[in-house]
């Protein structure tokens, strides 16, 4: 049976919207490293510890059941694992500064898999985004449920994942995204899933769902400034446009996907 403190948790009803729970913060949070089998209460601290990972010496991090309440910076050759998706939790509230926001911020030659991560509430000004991908080559996220939601705060723009937009870290991107629900939910202004944008990002989603909704324009996905964006096996949905292409120039490729909402011009739909 739930506590009160978990009936009033800003994140409890996860899984009724986004198929995900997320449990209590508690004094039992854990974090091991791989190889050495240090535990540590916080990703930050854990990653902190690492300081001579490389191609032959990767490191695996092993997220206990419970929700870390943290923004966490990867590193090269570190990989993030949680205890599933109902399991795990990241969550860190959004920001009013555009260049540091983003729940987990990713690194070239890591991955996150089997949790979830949250950038939920905020207030007029703040920028929602719960995985912000930059200058990484490669970045995989695997078995994941990714979720910006401004709660009806009337946040600025959510981009619940961001690949080349506004990072702190500039240059090309490779980002997989794979079996995983991506959520988008903006009272006002631009709402959008996945923004693939700028600097030569070149993208993959496959088996995944990918929906927003709100705010004054919603997009599933979308493919700009040079973008390279394919989708196989995906569900998309935005009320403005599921797929778009801004700049209508870029490259967005839906291989056997199930569309819900408008499609931009120059879209490609593949169905085998």
């Amino acid at each position: 049976m739930a506590t009160e403190q978990q009936k009033r948790s800003p994140h409890h009803d996860l899984k009724a919207k986004y198929g995900a729970v997320a449990p209590e913060a508690g004094n039992g949070n854990s974090v091991q490293i791989d190889p050495g089998g240090a535990t540590f209460p916080t990703l930050g601290a854990a990653l902190a510890s690492i300081t001579d990972a490389s191609q032959k010496k990767q490191y695996l991090l092993t997220a206990s059941p419970g929700t870390f309440n943290e923004q966490v910076t990867l590193k090269p050759w570190c990989y993030l694992h949680g205890s599933g998706q109902d399991q795990t939790v990241i969550s860190a509230p959004p920001t009013s500064d555009t260049f540091a926001r983003g729940t987990v911020i990713s690194a070239s030659n890591s991955s996150i898999s089997d949790m979830s991560v949250t950038c939920m509430g905020g207030s007029w000004g703040n920028w929602s985004t719960a995985l912000n991908v930059g200058g990484s080559s490669p970045f995989y996220a695997e078995n994941v449920v990714l979720v910006s939601d401004d709660q009806g705060n009337a946040g600025l723009n959510s981009e619940t994942v961001a690949v080349n937009w506004n990072t702190q870290v500039q240059g090309p991107s490779q980002f997989y995204l794979a079996y995983s629900t991506v959520i988008s939910n903006m009272q006002s202004n631009q709402s959008t899933a996945v923004a693939m944008i700028v600097n030569a990002a070149n993208a993959e989603l496959t088996e995944s769902m990918v929906r927003a909704g709100g705010g004054g324009q919603s997009f599933g996905v979308q493919s700009n400034g040079g973008a390279v964006v394919n989708l196989y096996n995906c569900k998309a949905g935005g009320q403005t446009f599921a797929l778009n292409i801004p700049d209508g120039v870029s490259t967005l490729i839906a291989t056997n996907c199930q569309i819900d909402g408008p499609v931009g011009q120059g879209v490609q739909i593949i169905n085998n």
